[in-house]
């Protein structure tokens, strides 16, 4: 690795600019102190973070030894401590994983405090290798098999601080002479050996037996990164139009699909905008395994049965009135697409004019001369004004029952009603009712008007009830 060579990869691949600070992760590894002295050497401004995860005894040592090099340099250098043990107890999480989300987080906590236009980390070409068999031993698809880019942005920690990989294409042996020519005294980490650690295991066992039927394949995993990486780049073009296609709404903790659009892409497809889907909700969640991925599909594919399915522990898919696919995360989900009757207009009477029901969600109700022609829209309905008198909204009560228009006035249980249309039970306690003056169920507000609700010939005083959506309002 050259100055030249350095300094055209963090303007044409990392989109670097000279004259804003950059944010260097430095362990004092051969690699990163590499990155550090390039970094140094072609002038652009750059504030230092070293974590010590304080696993190893040499950890203190380390990090002096980083902070004297950056004294020397006159490079700020700022080292942060974390309980990695105590983390790995508390949330459950092996000391990689655990390591990798603490280092992670500083680093884009102390970008963000210093208003860095991008954290670099020093992974090299066989870093890249070892990754790329990790996720292939781990059940990943092509987004895992094209290992990890010099540039991404948006990521798990950020969506507006790139995380850069300047030495990405730089082998391990090009890092050392590097360290050697340049008289740098690089620390080596003693862990890198331990076999405890899956990444060494590849590194230390499973490669060499990989090189053994063919020396060449370090080349050959980093030539299927760069293959993977374009035909996935396509694949990514054509999901995000595929994205606009199914997309109906989504918020911080959940993604609303349009069903039918979203089974009749290619399979192919459908699992590229149920992963996008899962990493918008959950950033940090890694590839779904096969198995999660195929019972996610399948649910979505099947018709009739249960409209949830809890995928994993934090991720839940629900069917809406056989026309959404919802993928949220925990039990935050509750669409603004769906009328909530909040707490203060319980049991509040329906007057005319327009009625706050909660959620962002009105009813108008407007006395008319004339009935309105039937239509598919049910958020608008013409009832038998006489039965609105003394009508309140009010949610379900167990043994609600529903005469549905067009039955004949044959009743069904009110929970039977909400399962053959598909309402999800989340959104069923607080699901607004028209109820009359005797606790009959006028309509079920937006879905269904009741038999005995309804416009016949002896009808005097017709009423218009229309259901808006109207968040400023609200």
């Amino acid at each position: 690795m050259d100055l030249e060579r350095f300094n055209n990869i963090l303007i044409s691949n990392c989109k670097l600019n000279y004259s804003l600070p950059v944010l260097a992760g430095v362990s004092g590894g051969p690699d990163s102190l590499c990155m550090l002295d390039l970094l140094k050497r072609s002038g652009i401004p750059t504030y230092v973070v070293h974590i010590n995860h304080q696993l190893r005894e040499e950890a203190d040592a380390e990090a002096d030894k980083v902070k004297a090099y950056c004294d020397l340099k006159q490079l700020d250098c700022f080292v942060i401590k974390g309980d990695i043990k105590e983390m790995v107890k508390q949330e459950r999480l092996s000391i990689e994983e655990a390591a990798r989300s603490f280092r992670y987080t500083k680093l884009f906590e102390y970008a963000e405090k210093y208003q860095a236009q991008a954290v670099l980390v020093a992974h090299n070409a066989e870093d890249q290798v070892e990754t790329v068999l990790m996720h292939f031993l781990r059940g990943s698809g092509t987004r895992g098999l094209r290992g990890m880019s010099m540039y991404s942005l948006p990521h798990p920690w950020s969506d507006r601080i790139p995380l850069v990989r300047p030495l990405l294409t730089t082998s391990r042996e090009e890092v050392l002479n590097y360290c050697e020519e340049q008289h740098l005294e690089p620390s080596h980490d003693s862990s890198n050996q331990d076999t405890h650690f899956f990444r060494n295991r590849i590194r230390v066992e499973l490669i060499p037996q990989l090189q053994s039927y063919n020396p060449e394949i370090k080349q050959r995993i980093k030539n299927l990164a760069e293959i993977v990486k374009v035909e996935d780049e396509f694949f990514t073009q054509q999901s995000m139009h595929a994205w606009q296609a199914c997309i109906l709404h989504e918020g911080s903790s959940y993604v609303c699909l349009d069903l039918s659009r979203f089974l009749q892409l290619h399979p192919a497809l459908r699992k590229r905008i149920f992963l996008l889907a899962t990493q918008k909700i959950a950033p940090r969640l890694r590839d779904l395994d096969f198995s999660a991925m195929e019972r996610a599909i399948s649910f979505a594919e099947k018709k009739g049965g249960r409209n949830h399915l809890l995928l994993l522990a934090d991720i839940r898919i629900t069917k809406a009135f056989h026309r959404e696919l919802v993928i949220s995360r925990g039990d935050e989900y509750l669409s603004t697409s769906w009328p909530q009757l909040c707490e203060q207009n319980l049991r509040r009477s329906l007057l005319e004019g327009q009625n706050e029901v909660g959620n962002g969600w009105w009813i108008s109700c407007r006395q008319v001369e004339e009935l309105r022609a039937v239509s598919a829209d049910k958020s608008i309905c013409n009832m038998n004004g006489l039965m609105l008198d003394g009508a309140i909204l009010d949610t379900f009560k167990p043994g609600d029952v529903i005469s549905p228009f067009g039955l004949g006035g044959k009743a069904m249980k009110l929970g039977n009603y909400w399962t053959n249309q598909g309402l999800p039970e989340a959104a069923r306690k607080m699901w607004p009712l028209v109820r009359s003056k005797n606790g009959e169920v006028l309509w079920v507000v937006g879905m269904e008007i009741s038999h005995h609700a309804r416009i016949n010939a002896d009808t005097d005083l017709i009423h218009e009830l229309s259901l808006i959506h109207n968040p400023v309002q609200a």
